[in-house]
């Protein structure tokens, strides 16, 4: 006679506590995952802060004949910020560089590098799944640094906060009702809303990778003072 086997009883409490603890490793496994893709990807890419070949930023001495400095060297000036001289020479940029350092017209050199905000380099892969107002108003991090404690005191009502970023959404539900007049640098109009150009603006690899950067920051202002302009 064959002995049955034995099964383990497991109740339902059980299989949903296993069931949310497997959810919470998912929430951290993933994002890891993301992570080390994109920093592979991203380490196989142009690097965006290397230095423009044969480009150099340099400061001369007031006194010096800027004609001459650049016939002395065969160099082509691209452009003029202040004191500073952006000029391109052609050979060894390292060998360059020294005898640069070395002309006694030449107060300050240094390579051309490429420049970015750090928002606008993505180095990892964020995904977005949509959400929910409450959703926003009850994120983890609002409790984090005590937002209701703080809401006891001020709400923000009366207070305008100014944001210098890359624009705002303005028909968002967060933001309709709080919006002050603002002002476009770039465009030199009022209108300071997102724009998606599709286009790699800065040659570093990414197609508007600063888009949504101005409504996130405008999302955090609105989560901590929800009652400010």
């Amino acid at each position: 006679m064959t002995k049955p086997k034995h099964r383990p009883n497991v109740c339902i409490d059980d299989a949903r506590g296993w069931s949310r603890m497997l959810g919470r490793a998912l929430r951290v496994i993933l994002p890891i995952l993301s992570l080390l893709a994109s920093t592979v990807a991203f380490g196989q890419a142009t690097d965006p802060f290397a230095a423009e070949p044969g480009e150099f930023l340099v400061e001369i001495q007031s006194d010096a004949d800027l004609d001459a400095f650049l016939e002395r060297w065969d160099a082509t000036l691209l452009g003029v910020s202040e004191t500073v001289l952006r000029i391109r020479v052609d050979g060894d940029d390292e060998q360059l560089l020294e005898l640069l350092e070395d002309d006694e017209s030449v107060v300050d050199v240094s390579p051309n590098h490429r420049q970015h905000t750090p928002e606008a380099v993505r180095q990892m892969v964020l995904g977005a799944f949509g959400g929910t107002f409450s959703e926003y108003a009850e994120q983890d991090v609002a409790g984090q640094i005590g937002i209701d404690m703080a809401h006891e005191s001020s709400r923000g009502a009366g207070v305008v906060v100014a944001i210098l970023d890359t624009g705002i959404d303005p028909l968002h539900e967060l933001f309709r009702s709080n919006i002050a007049p603002g002002w476009d640098f770039v465009d030199s109009d009022p209108q300071p809303w997102e724009e998606r150009h599709g286009l790699d603006e800065d040659e570093d690899g990414a197609i508007d990778e600063g888009f949504g950067h101005g409504s996130m920051v405008a999302g955090l202002v609105r989560l901590v003072a929800p009652e400010a302009t």
